[in-house]
């Protein structure tokens, strides 16, 4: 039998190499789907188009700043 000092050595090797893989999967799956959505081609017939951004913040910040010249 293994001493106990190898199986806790063992144990967190296996370990790190479980945690390790399950990364790789999952850096795997999210390049797959990024490239494959990428090659597609979506493309469709639209009335609008909508943009959405995150400058809703950045124009209140701005009339903050820009309200002692009114």
């Amino acid at each position: 039998t293994p001493r106990p000092r190898r199986r806790w050595l063992r144990r967190t090797l296996w370990t790190l190499l479980a945690l390790f893989g399950l990364g790789a999967l999952y850096f795997a799956l999210n390049f797959w789907q990024v490239y494959r959505t990428g090659t597609s081609d979506q493309a469709r017939k639209v009335d609008a188009i909508v943009v959405l951004a995150g400058g809703r913040g950045r124009i209140a910040t701005a009339t903050a700043s820009w309200a002692w010249v009114i």
